[in-house]
């Protein structure tokens, strides 16, 4: 064999090697990626249910202002009939 051939024979070796490595790399960087994009996506429906329980749990939890405001005008009318009717003397008056 000659020291060419050893050579060439040799560098084919190594080229063959890097190329090996790179593929394998290569392979490991996609995986780690789907594993992430899969990752990301279970959060991301995590996150939107938890979005649609909070928009579903809403009504019931919380009051708009719209409503204690209207709640509010209620209970106070409520109170200055009470007083208007302690004024007057009670149930006596009639009414």
């Amino acid at each position: 064999m000659e020291t060419s051939q050893i050579v060439q024979w040799g560098l084919q070796i190594v080229m063959t090697g890097i190329l090996g490595w790179l593929a394998y790399f290569i392979k490991k960087g996609e995986e780690r990626r789907d594993l992430k994009e899969r990752q990301q996506d279970e959060e991301i429906k995590e996150v939107k249910q938890e979005l649609s329980n909070l928009k579903a749990d809403l009504p019931l939890i919380y009051v708009t202002r719209e409503d204690y405001i209207r709640t509010m005008n209620n209970v106070d009318n409520k109170l200055d009939k009470i007083y208007d009717s302690m004024m007057r003397g009670g149930m006596s008056s009639g009414k």
